[in-house]
């Protein structure tokens, strides 16, 4: 359950500009003092908002794996993962979940 209450004001000049490629700082340091109130020391720096699981996913792939890598991946899983891996010529490995 999440107690926290996100009230967070976008400055209309800034609604059809581009934004910070880490996210939006207000909500990154809204997230950071979230964290630190659970103990979680993470500044807004340290932060980044991805659109959604296949733009995170996406950035973790062009980030930290490499062509020929290979991953272990739930199976089934998440099939949009399987396109990206493929297309980055990542070898994967199905895990059976239960």
């Amino acid at each position: 359950m999440v107690d926290i209450e996100m009230k967070i004001k976008i400055p209309m000049d800034t609604k059809f500009s581009y934004a910070s490629p880490s996210g939006y700082l207000p909500l990154r340091e809204t997230i950071s003092q979230h964290l630190h109130n659970r103990g979680i020391h993470a500044s807004p720096n340290q932060i980044v908002t991805t659109c959604g699981a296949s733009h995170a996913m996406d950035m973790i792939i062009k980030n930290y794996l490499s062509p020929g890598d290979t991953v272990f991946v739930e199976s089934p899983g998440y099939y949009p993962l399987f396109a990206k891996l493929k297309l980055y010529k990542i070898k994967y490995i199905g895990i059976e979940s239960d």
